[in-house]
């Protein structure tokens, strides 16, 4: 059975801070009593919260914390033997507090099994600073990203499996011609061991045979890494490296060239951008999706129209992506869906639905973000913006 509690004069004035006094108004300890019954209430809901929130002095002492934050503590942040906060989640103290901007990254535990989201914002409240953290477990999250990432790039790769056979076709014709003549060459070095004159000059040739041969199983072997770093599943935890958004696209490219080219024409403009800290194939897998997207809206398009632009640039600290097409568009109604899961604009079924709302959630992780702009007849621009490091 529940007990109610009495609030006394004396109980409400000092919760305030205050002692009781005969000035004391009935309105100010009505306003007391309702200001002392949210702080309640809010320390309740706060404290209730699946997600871990601290909050710290500016020397790195929990102030406040939660339940989830108490039981997260040990995994996510690291105290020194007073108790002091040297690092929350992987990154220094004293890079969050000097931070101008809120900071947004994700981690590991140090066993691995579990992901963290981790927010974090400087706040002034009566005119001193704190440093307020935010960690959600996102473990679910990442493995169904995971999964559809998977989904999504094995679609992919059937799209780009006739191109890449092409590509790989090539070299390995040249490959085995200079292997025949190699051949050849041999057997005629054979019957010629009396002539010094014409040894010398079979041999002369040979280490040109030899070069393009290794150029071409380069070639070859540069193809298939593209292929396998492409088509790896996200089981295992990619390291974040620094890139160029450029980069990412002339990795994709490498790969899907041949093909992309066949249906349309690209066009590229690379111009100085920020380097970015990121997941190489996570955002070579949003590089391919939209240019695959671009090709597959003009390839039925007049000549003329049959084109793909590729921009990349700096804007202030963001590197900038935009691929525009000038394709059918799309209906204005119809472009708030675009980055729903299963959902599709390409005819008769084709593709999967995943491409724009994995793209979408692998730029948020990146701390950026992702915007389509279309007009129906027209074409399409979709422009991507990621923080550059530091």
């Amino acid at each position: 059975m529940s007990r109610r509690r009495t609030i006394t004069l004396g109980g409400v004035a000092a919760a305030v801070g205050a002692a009781p006094t005969a000035q004391m108004t009935t309105e100010y300890l009505m306003q007391a009593l309702v200001e002392q019954r949210t702080r309640a209430l809010t320390t309740a809901l706060v404290e209730g919260l699946p997600a871990a929130i601290w909050c710290f002095d500016m020397l790195g002492q929990v102030e406040i914390s939660n339940q989830a934050a108490r039981r997260a503590t040990g995994a996510l942040i690291q105290l020194d033997p007073t108790g002091i906060a040297q690092t929350i989640g992987g990154r220094a103290f004293s890079e969050l507090i000097s931070a101008k901007e809120p900071q947004a990254w994700d981690t590991r535990t140090s066993c691995g099994t579990v992901s963290y989201e981790l927010r974090s914002h400087l706040a002034t409240i009566e005119g001193t600073t704190r440093l307020a953290v935010i960690a959600s477990d996102v473990t679910r999250e990442r493995a169904m990203l995971a999964r559809l990432a998977d989904a999504e790039r094995r679609a992919a790769v059937g799209t780009l499996g006739a191109g890449v056979a092409h590509e790989i076709n090539n070299p390995l014709g040249f490959v085995i011609a200079n292997m025949r003549s190699l051949g050849e060459y041999l057997l005629e070095l054979g019957r010629l061991s009396g002539s010094h004159q014409a040894a010398k000059e079979i041999l002369s040739d040979a280490p040109q045979l030899l070069e393009e041969t290794e150029r071409g199983l380069q070639r070859i072997s540069g193809i298939v890494r593209e292929l396998l770093h492409f088509s790896a599943r996200g089981g295992c935890e990619e390291p974040w490296v620094t890139l160029r958004m450029s980069d990412i696209v002339d990795q994709a490219m490498r790969l899907a060239g041949h093909e992309l080219k066949k249906r349309a024409r690209i066009e590229r403009s690379d111009k100085p951008a920020p380097t970015i800290r990121g997941l190489s194939r996570q955002l070579g897998d949003v590089v391919m999706d939209l240019l695959l997207n671009a090709v597959d809206a003009v390839e039925r398009m007049p000549q003329e129209r049959r084109k793909v632009e590729v921009r990349t640039y700096g804007a202030g600290r963001l590197a900038v992506l935009e691929v525009e097409d000038c394709g059918v568009g799309i209906p204005a109604n119809v472009v708030p869906r675009v980055f729903d899961p299963f959902f599709t604009t390409k005819p008769n079924r084709q593709g999967t639905g995943l491409g724009l709302s994995v793209a979408s959630e692998i730029v948020r992780r990146h701390g950026g973000e992702i915007v389509l702009t279309s007009r129906e007849g027209v074409g399409t621009l979709v422009r991507v913006e990621v923080p550059g490091e530091g």
